[in-house]
Parts: structure tokens; C-alpha cells; sequence
């Protein structure tokens, strides 16, 4: 396998990714998720340096909301501080119930990408 790297071929190529069941739990937090993608090697340009992706992933995030409140009830972080992070979430998420958001991410065979529906690339 060194051989290979050193002369420049890639001596694996992952056909495809999948994730059945992403969970990240941390600070009255969790972070879910589950998609596919195939990975096409023969595009190496459309993402430069790896290869192009193709396929859905949907990540859902819970308590967010509650977190960055508490955040600033502590005083670790200034309400000012926190618009940013609110309207960061808001940009590439979807409310779906008070504190629960949610994200698709589609990559198309073109390689765009969208977040809900919205192209971001």
C-alpha cells in the first residue's frame, strides 16, 4: 500500500458511504442523523482533491436552543454573542417543533449542493 501511495494511486477507493445511525449526546444536546452517498472517483474536480459525492443525508439537532440560553444565563456567552449562533442555525436548519431542528443535504450528481431545498453550491 505504501508503494501505491508513493506512486501516486490510491490503493482503496470507497464505492459508497452510509450512515445508519449518527448520535452525539453532549451538554443537553443530541445531534442525530442517518443518509447515503456514493462516492464517484473518476471526478476528482468537481470537489477538488476527493472524489464526488452523490446522495442525501438528514441531520436532526435537539436542545440547541435551550443550550445557548443557558449559555447566557451563566454568563458564558453575551445575548449579543448568541444572535450569531441563532442565525447560524437559522440559515441551514428547519424548525420542527420549539427546539428541534432539522437539516437535509442533498448532493446531486452535478455536484450541487443543497441544504432544505436551497442551492448552496
Amino acid at each position: 500500500m505504501i508503494e501505491a501511495v508513493e506512486g501516486g494511486e490510491t490503493p482503496i477507493e470507497l464505492e459508497s458511504v452510509r450512515i445508519d445511525a449518527l448520535e452525539l449526546r453532549g451538554a443537553g444536546v443530541e445531534v442525530t442523523g442517518d443518509g447515503a452517498f456514493d462516492l464517484d472517483f473518476s471526478d476528482m474536480m468537481t470537489f477538488p482533491g476527493m472524489p464526488r459525492p452523490e446522495g442525501s443525508a438528514t441531520v436532526r439537532i435537539f436542545g440547541a436552543q435551550q443550550l445557548i440560553d443557558t449559555l447566557i444565563e451563566m454568563g458564558l456567552v453575551t445575548p449579543q454573542d448568541a444572535m450569531g449562533a441563532r442565525m447560524g442555525l437559522a440559515m441551514f436548519t428547519r424548525q420542527v417543533t420549539e427546539d428541534v431542528v432539522e437539516s437535509d443535504v442533498v448532493i446531486d450528481e452535478t455536484g450541487g449542493v443543497f441544504v432544505n431545498g436551497q442551492q448552496m453550491r
